[in-house]
């Protein structure tokens, strides 16, 4: 336990990974990482 994950993302035009822990944390109600995750691949 204690033992950080994270979530990375790979650019398929080899740009920067996209990088964010694991489990996604939850901002507000109405936004959180994984609509940040949505977002980028769009």
């Amino acid at each position: 336990m204690g033992e950080r994950l994270e979530l990375r993302l790979k650019s398929p035009v080899g740009a920067e990974p996209a990088v964010y822990p694991w489990p996604l944390p939850v901002y507000d109600k109405h936004h959180d990482a994984a609509h940040e995750i949505i977002e980028t691949i769009r």
